[in-house]
């Protein structure tokens, strides 16, 4: 289902979505023009938080099983191309027409399934948090 994503199919919105939308919403009175760039860099940061956590936690499970094939550096190197990917996933989904649709549909859905400003950016402070304290809780041992 995600190659229909390239072929012009528009998912249902998900958290994703929403985040996207609701730091749109809190940029576009201050800054009209930036908000969307604002918007697609904070889902962008988010979902690379994530995906930082996530990998590091998938390496401390393979190292502890000893099944390790690949090293350091190609890890890094496949998380910088994951990154990229990321980035121009996120360009292309919350660009043009699809982003018509996505607005027209969260002016359709309920306000109760907002998300706050604040709490976005607490999560996206935390999961940088968490990851970078695992990275060095770990190094030291």
């Amino acid at each position: 289902m995600a190659m229909w994503f390239f072929f012009g199919y528009i998912e249902p919105m998900d958290f994703f979505d929403k985040s996207y939308l609701t730091v749109q919403k809190q940029y576009k009175p201050k800054y009209k023009q930036r908000a969307n760039s604002f918007a697609l860099w904070f889902v962008s940061a988010l979902q690379i938080g994530l995906l930082l956590l996530f990998g590091y936690f998938l390496f401390l499970f393979i190292k502890e099983t000893r099944t390790i094939y690949l090293s350091a550096d190609k890890a890094w190197l496949f998380f910088i191309l994951t990154c990229l990917f990321i980035i121009i996933r996120n360009w292309l989904r919350y660009g043009g027409r699809q982003l018509k649709i996505r607005r027209a549909k969260s002016s359709a859905t309920v306000s109760s399934g907002q998300l706050k400003f604040s709490h976005l950016l607490a999560l996206l402070i935390s999961v940088y948090l968490v990851s970078f304290l695992f990275i060095s809780i770990c190094k030291l041992n």
